[in-house]
């Protein structure tokens, strides 16, 4: 069988410091860091027990972090459960606003949307929603989320819904090679002709004192 050529016809992102692949780039050119004190709210515990700068086990050596500004997304049009559209959550939201984007901007209109699947990268780490999950759990609670039991495979599912894309979802976990992996797999499904189209890429939104003190 031979290659088929591929072509990138779409690109979108949400960056750190940067709301879409254009600022990143600017970011990037200027040498622009992006950390900063990380707001309280994105810690479920206060700045003085987190942080320890000495480095004490369980506490974390610095409260900068490279984190996304907050933003607002429209969800109109979207094919999702109620429970999802009243509380989509932080992962599934940031899912939603660059899959999106990256598919209109593509200008697919005339492909059968049958045959473009969803392939994203999403390492499994605990989100704020599985974390909220955990702790209704664990005091015998009766979950307020239950879509955050997939948090690693829920958003590429829930994505490929949203946007009625029915050549089926794919999640995959290549640690600091996953979203790289999730474009070769659909550069793969494209060469075979299993696919016309494939959304691609990767989404990483963790419960970020999990990842400052890890």
């Amino acid at each position: 069988m031979s290659a088929r050529a591929v072509a990138i016809v779409s690109v979108a992102g949400r960056f750190p410091g940067a709301a879409d692949v254009p600022a990143l780039w600017q970011a990037v050119r200027a040498g622009r860091a992006a950390a900063r004190p990380v707001p309280p709210h994105r810690w479920p515990i206060t700045r003085e027990a987190a942080l320890d700068r000495a480095g004490s086990p369980d506490h974390a050596r610095s409260d900068a972090a490279c984190l996304l500004d907050d933003y607002e997304v429209d969800l109109t049009g979207l094919d999702l459960p109620d429970d999802v559209r009243r509380s989509p959550g932080p992962l599934l939201t940031l899912t939603l606003d660059v899959g999106r984007r990256a598919l209109n901007a593509a200008k697919l209109d005339g492909l059968d949307r049958t045959r473009i699947g969803v392939m994203i990268a999403n390492i499994a780490l605990p989100t704020d929603e599985a974390s909220a999950l955990a702790e209704e759990v664990h005091a015998g609670l009766a979950p307020s989320n239950g879509w955050a039991r997939s948090a690693c495979a829920g958003p590429a599912g829930l994505l490929a819904r949203a946007l009625g894309l029915g050549g089926g979802s794919f999640t995959l976990d290549a640690a600091c090679a996953s979203s790289l992996y999730a474009v070769a797999l659909g550069c793969e499904a494209l060469e075979r002709g299993a696919l016309d189209a494939v959304l691609a890429g990767g989404v990483s939104r963790p419960q970020a004192l999990y990842t400052q003190v890890g």
